[in-house]
């Protein structure tokens, strides 16, 4: 538990081992702490709670579950970011809130969450009554990942969630409308921000490609017809 004052207090631990316990901000709502080095979440998982800013740059790592616990009241200011680009963990990440505005999670711009994608409905993902806002990168493995067109993965699956700006899925192409995609394994993968869900997605049809090109020329003729 952090008791201290201020917005700056940073806290380095190189080798900290949660497993089944808790770390807490214990201070009050307009207090912040920085948790620095390595965090290593045990079989047991490990539990976050938190009174005020709590940010996470240590490097998470492990593959059990983290639980992000109900925060008490709906103050904003009650928010566990997590802020490391150098995170391995592989584990699921549950926001166990009594009410979807007591329960805080943020992935900071240029943090990273990892998510190991397997048959269809198989994968590590974040889930839960809480608010998670991701302005970082999200990196998908896909060697064991399903091929099958309509397999699907619910990746981020908060009660209240939304992605900004910033956010970006590692090798994915933004398709524009909140869509990323990539092909992988002879398939087309698709994520979609809109509902947080991963899927397969089918092959366009080579007379839907060329029709696309069609059309997109055609409008660039008629901008320079009217231009001139």
């Amino acid at each position: 538990m952090w008791k201290g004052s201020g917005t700056t207090a940073i806290i380095t631990v190189d080798n900290l081992t949660i497993d089944g316990g808790q770390l807490r901000h214990g201070q009050a709502s307009g207090d912040t702490f920085t948790l620095a080095g390595n965090l290593t979440v045990g079989v047991n998982g490990a539990n976050f709670a938190t009174q005020g800013g709590m940010i996470i740059s240590a490097n998470i790592i492990g593959s059990q579950t983290i639980r992000i616990l109900d925060s008490g009241n709906t103050d904003t200011t009650r928010l566990i970011t997590l802020a490391s680009s150098a995170n391995t963990f592989t584990g699921n990440i549950e926001l166990f809130g009594n009410a979807l505005d007591r329960t805080r999670l943020a992935l900071a711009d240029g943090a990273n969450l990892n998510f190991v994608i397997g048959a269809s409905g198989l994968n590590n993902s974040i889930f839960g009554t809480g608010t998670a806002t991701f302005d970082g990168v999200f990196n998908f493995d896909l060697t064991g990942a399903g091929t099958t067109i309509g397999d699907s993965w619910a990746v981020a699956n908060a009660a209240s969630q939304s992605f900004g700006g910033t956010f970006s899925v590692s090798g994915f192409t933004d398709m524009g409308g909140g869509l990323w995609d990539t092909t992988a394994n002879g398939a087309i993968y698709q994520f979609d921000t809109g509902s947080g869900i991963l899927s397969v997605v089918p092959i366009p049809e080579p007379s839907s490609v060329a029709m696309l090109l069609s059309g997109l020329g055609a409008l660039f003729g008629l901008r320079r017809f009217r231009k001139a």
